[in-house]
């Protein structure tokens, strides 16, 4: 691992991450040992809010799951906000437990997923497109989903004209369903147990995952957790430790929790305080203090980055797609901020949203854009924390570029993990549609440790070529 000896370069995405990153701050999956402190590094705000006082963990603690912190491995932020619960992070949770195993470690990772970060319908969609029949899956989910969804929607119309919630209930009851997962997952709930066993039906899962999804459900509800934000991290850390298990690892020390929760219990008190507009004019100096200090014009298109991603309930509960565009489909409308300035730009009538502090804007269910997520990360731990990327784009990470900020990086190549039935610009397969394939290979565990043992070797070299593993029938793979 190390830097381009010819400092920032242009490639075809534009700056490579590696050219602003000092190589100090790059760690690599066999010097997991670098991550080990002769003192303790993790701060009592993180024990408190991210390991004893963790929702998620709790649930899964009834099932038998459980972390066991080494207070002097500096923890490892995953880096994925999606909620639905890919495959590729989850493998990518693996990696530092392997690693670790062979050294005697056990570093710590921290599952964060959105739960406000955009509509449940966005994620859903994602969700369909692992599977062969794609149509079907997608109208299944949005079936057994949206009945739930629609339990919330009531009350959204509560104080507005009479005439908006008549519009909307005078809708088909699939056109009302759809809209109604437009909403963010932390306002939705999960489904019922009903609803659940007819979803692994219609999605024709192998029967002990759709057990073990069940399982989690139970969990979910005796711990007092309900939305389907909630379910789908829990889900997310279930599936990692099987797969764990079935790679032979004594263990894994996935934390699961929200982005939200993570940024609000886990960066201190100053920073969830802080304001939306003053978050904006400090990723600016952030984006400033890249290796030579300056920040990389050759990176910004265009004149302005996004900071919040906001919507209004009754908005997307009535507008047609047509009439909103995209952001109906997906949920979400976009608070801009200039990249000369950090201020607030083109948003008549919105500024008033750069006064809410971070707490309150992720409290409405509003989403941090990518670039102030990661800004937020950073501040996990006192900013003691290695981050896990990818061939990213350099001014999201140009704050660890500065050479006093603590944290540090784990750079990955990029492999992608597919099925043959997928076209190729699908997203990344799931990890519920891998678990249920590999469940229907003759020799699972073996067929797990082939395809981890190639996706690691190929993440290890962050600069080596972009590389796909190809699902086919189960027990058979290609690479691409």
């Amino acid at each position: 691992m190390g830097t381009s000896s010819a400092g920032p370069g242009i490639a075809a995405g534009g700056l490579r991450l590696w050219g602003i990153l000092p190589p100090e701050k790059l760690v690599g999956l066999d010097e997991i040992g670098r991550l080990r402190s002769p003192q303790p590094v993790l701060t009592s705000g993180f024990r408190r809010n991210l390991v004893e006082r963790n929702p998620w963990l709790r649930a899964l603690r009834s099932l038998g799951y459980e972390v066991r912190l080494d207070p002097r491995m500096v923890p490892i932020e995953e880096g994925e906000t999606s909620l639905n619960t890919n495959s590729y992070q989850v493998l990518v949770a693996l990696l530092p437990a392997g690693a670790g195993d062979r050294l005697g470690l056990r570093p710590t990772v921290v599952g964060t997923m959105a739960a406000g970060n955009h509509g449940l319908v966005h994620a859903l969609e994602r969700f369909a497109a692992s599977f062969p029949d794609r149509p079907r899956v997608r109208q299944a989910l949005i079936e057994v989903f949206g009945e739930a969804a629609l339990a919330v929607v009531p009350p959204l119309f509560d104080g507005r004209p009479r005439q908006l919630a008549k519009s909307f209930f005078r809708l088909p009851a699939g056109i009302r369903r759809r809209r109604a997962l437009r909403l963010p997952g932390s306002l939705i709930p999960a489904p019922d147990e009903d609803g659940l066993r007819r979803l692994c039906g219609a999605l024709r899962l192998h029967p002990r995952l759709a057990a073990e999804l069940l399982q989690v459900r139970e969990a979910l509800a005796d711990s007092g957790l309900s939305t389907a934000a909630d379910y789908l991290i829990l889900i997310r850390t279930a599936l990692l430790r099987h797969l764990g298990e079935m790679l032979g690892l004594d263990g894994t020390n996935h934390l699961p929790t929200s982005l939200e929760h993570a940024i609000v219990h886990g960066t201190g008190d100053d920073f969830p305080e802080r304001k939306v507009r003053e978050l904006a004019v400090r990723y600016l100096a952030a984006l400033m203090a890249s290796a030579d200090g300056q920040r990389p014009g050759e990176r910004v298109y265009s004149g302005r980055f996004r900071v919040l991603n906001y919507y209004d309930p009754i908005e997307l509960l009535t507008f047609g797609q047509k009439r909103a565009g995209r952001h109906a489909r997906y949920g979400w409308r976009v608070l801009k901020a200039s990249y000369e300035t950090g201020g607030l730009a083109g948003v008549p009538g919105m500024e008033a949203l750069g006064d809410l502090t971070v707490r309150e804007a992720l409290a409405r269910g509003y989403g941090l854009s990518g670039k102030l997520t990661y800004l937020a990360v950073r501040s996990l731990n006192g900013g003691i924390v290695c981050n896990q990327v990818l061939r990213s784009l350099p001014d999201v990470y140009a704050g660890l570029a500065e050479p006093r900020h603590p944290g540090l990086v784990l750079p990955l190549g990029m492999t992608t993990i597919y099925g043959d039935w997928q076209l190729r610009s699908s997203p990344q397969l799931d990890v519920i549609a891998v678990v249920d394939w590999l469940y229907r290979c003759p020799h699972p565990e073996a067929m797990l440790r082939r395809i981890f043992d190639l996706f690691r070797e190929r993440v290890s070299d962050p600069q080596g070529p972009q590389t796909s593993i190809v699902l086919e029938r189960p027990g058979s793979l290609t690479l691409r």
